[in-house]
């Protein structure tokens, strides 16, 4: 907040005016009876989430002073306070000779501040109500979208119907049945993951609750999950402001234990942070550096309060803590999540969810790809490929594939998976494989990965899984390019037989050694399950189980099982361990190894460079080179 960047407004008004002097009338959306207002001026305002902790430290402007005045909502007629209450949500009804006029804004009190307010033939919504304190501020690529309901029926209050209608579920079967999201049991036996998972809608610490502890209320934090996790660090203090973002895909994640449970309140914790996250923290902009433009924002900085940085993932205060090292920055490939949105846009059919898919792919493509400028490929030779080349030289044996082998890559492989399904356009499949055959092979020499690193090497799996989606995807259409990413996953999960463990049996590995750690151990669960059922390897049944059951066990009893960032990790990676994938199977000693042993060479990696720079000097443009210079040397 504060940026030069930012937009600064005092309010926002959509005006009506009637032809003649109407009776208005209002009530809550879910009462029966509207009480008549006879005054000629009124104005029904809603100040703050009227909630216990209403005045939150969440609220705070560019100055670090409280943006809210006083709990709840006041409703003035000819200036005088007429009646006051926590929370509203209004129906205001405008009675007149020519027409009736049913007036809502949905989720009035949530997204705080609002107002409706008349004076004499004109009604004024106020979306963004000129407020007792300090201006509005924009941050540059924010967005806010607002739902206003106009009814002009003059007989039958149709408006209500409009604005909470019927909610239908199907039974868990038709989902199985048609595939429509991976992994799916046709009749739920529930584990005791399924009752932790429970948690995020009926335990003490579900999300609703921790919505009113941290007041994720207003314009800009509706939808948003409180990063109460990030509280460890200070005795889970309700007052520290971190926000979670769409960290590990919950709005995925809500929608799969919907399906699951048919329980209609994930539901709605899918769709109030599907919309937040779309307006809020995705880069609605062209201005910035092209790997950041239209790129997500995540989650705010490891076990530090928000501060000024509102959504922005750090603020200068972190910059001047003792904390840098950890500190965050702009969209990261590594931070990139679209399968909620698919899904989103599938249930809903919100347009946004569509366009968020295809715009964050496109993003992470930019960003993982480059901006095809032959200073940006020389800027990555002298960032990757030197430093390959020095460990060529010195007699290092080393994998130097053009992608990396972390959840970066594993997140531009899903994003391009989403959006071939939300498009049907095979370019994106095609781009999957290509990224894929230039990522890993089934002859690596693992041990070259160093993937006992575990802080720095762990979120390989993620990149795995995305060949478990791929292979779900394509196993109807078994060709050769198939069978080669089959027999990458493979060749890896025959190595993680052999080799991995439970992350906390090694806790002097970890920068922080918490529980964490233990939700992570379910991705291991699902590779091996997706590896027997390529296989029918027992061995891999087996370890799928034994991972199973260390986390089930191991989380069971933890108070830390309730974090934001445990269960979002469980509800999109969790699934039934007696469910049958279908794949067409094999046996070890079937395995393929398609790929033939990738050059890492000096001379492999400058033809590559000198190849690469040709084809950029072929499509040379002297506006892109400058605008690549100057985004990194004079936009700071």
């Amino acid at each position: 907040l504060g940026d030069t960047g930012s937009t600064y407004f005092k309010s926002l008004i959509i005006s009506l005016n009637l032809t003649h002097q109407p009776e208005v009338l209002w009530k809550n959306i879910d009462e029966n009876d509207y009480q008549s207002l006879k005054n000629n001026e009124f104005r029904l305002y809603q100040d703050s989430s009227g909630g216990k902790n209403w005045n939150h430290s969440i609220h705070i402007d560019k100055d670090r002073q409280s943006t809210v005045s006083f709990r709840g909502y006041q409703l003035k007629a000819d200036n005088k306070i007429i009646e006051s209450g926590n929370r509203v949500s209004p129906v205001l009804f405008f009675n007149n000779i020519a027409s009736n006029l049913r007036v809502h804004i949905k989720q009035f009190w949530q997204n705080f501040p609002k107002a409706i307010s008349a004076n004499g033939k004109q009604i004024n919504l106020e979306i963004f109500p000129e407020t007792l304190k300090s201006d509005f501020e924009l941050q540059g690529g924010e967005q806010k979208t607002h739902t206003i309901f106009l009814d002009f029926n003059s007989k039958d209050d149709l408006l209500e119907q409009m604005v909470t209608p019927l909610k239908v579920t199907l039974p868990l079967s038709h989902y199985a049945d048609t595939s429509a999201l991976p992994w799916l049991p046709s009749v739920l036996k529930s584990t005791e993951l399924d009752k932790v998972i429970l948690a995020g809608i009926e335990g003490e610490q579900n999300f609703f609750n921790k919505r009113e502890k941290a007041d994720e209320y207003g314009w800009r934090n509706f939808g948003e999950l409180w990063a109460d996790h990030e509280t460890l660090e200070h005795g889970y203090d309700d007052k520290r402001v971190s926000h979670y973002n769409n960290q590990y895909d919950p709005v995925y994640g809500f929608f799969r234990q919907f399906i699951l449970s048919g329980d209609q309140r994930f539901l709605e914790l899918m769709d109030n942070l599907a919309k937040h996250v779309i307006d809020i923290d995705i880069y609605h902009t062209d201005k910035d550096r092209p790997e950041y433009n239209a790129g997500l924002f995540w989650h705010t900085d490891h076990y530090m309060d928000a501060g000024t940085c509102s959504h922005r993932t750090t603020s200068r205060q972190h910059m001047e803590a003792d904390h840098v090292e950890q500190s965050g920055g702009g969209p990261s490939d590594e931070h990139c999540y679209t399968s909620g949105f698919m899904y989103h846009y599938f249930h809903t059919g919100h347009i946004k969810s569509k366009e968020a898919v295809v715009s964050l792919t496109h993003w992470i493509m930019r960003r993982i790809e480059g901006d095809r400028t032959v200073l940006d490929r020389l800027n990555s030779f002298f960032k990757q490929d030197l430093k390959a080349i020095k460990s060529l030289l010195s007699g290092e044996k080393i994998l130097n594939y053009q992608y990396a082998f972390h959840r970066g890559t594993g997140n531009y492989i899903n994003s391009l998976l989403d959006a071939y399904t939300v498009t049907d356009d095979p370019k994106y499949i095609e781009k999957v494989e290509s990224v894929i055959k230039n990522t890993m092979s089934p002859q690596d020499d693992i041990q070259l990965r160093d993937l006992r690193d575990i802080e720095l090497r762990w979120s390989y799996t993620v990149l795995l899984q995305s060949l478990c989606k791929y292979l779900s995807i394509r196993k109807n259409t078994p060709d050769k390019c198939f069978e080669f990413i089959r027999d990458c996953l493979l060749h890896y999960a025959w190595w993680m037989l052999e080799n991995e463990k439970p992350y906390l049996e090694t806790p002097e590995l970890l920068v922080y050694p918490n529980d964490t750690w233990v939700a992570q151990d379910i991705r291991k669960a699902y590779i091996f399950y997706c590896a027997y059922q390529l296989t029918t390897d027992l061995n891999f049944l087996q370890a799928s189980k034994d991972f199973f059951t260390y986390v089930n066990d191991n989380l069971n009893t933890k108070q830390v099982l309730k974090s934001s960032r445990i269960l979002a990790i469980l509800m999109q990676s969790h699934f039934h361990p007696d469910i049958q994938l279908k794949f067409p199977t094999m046996e070890k000693n079937e395995v393929i190894n398609t790929g033939a042993k990738v050059n890492f060479s000096v001379s492999n990696i400058l033809i590559n460079f000198l190849l690469d720079v040709l084809k950029r000097l072929t499509n040379l443009s002297v506006r892109n080179e400058y605008q690549w210079f100057r985004q990194r040397f004079f936009n700071r």
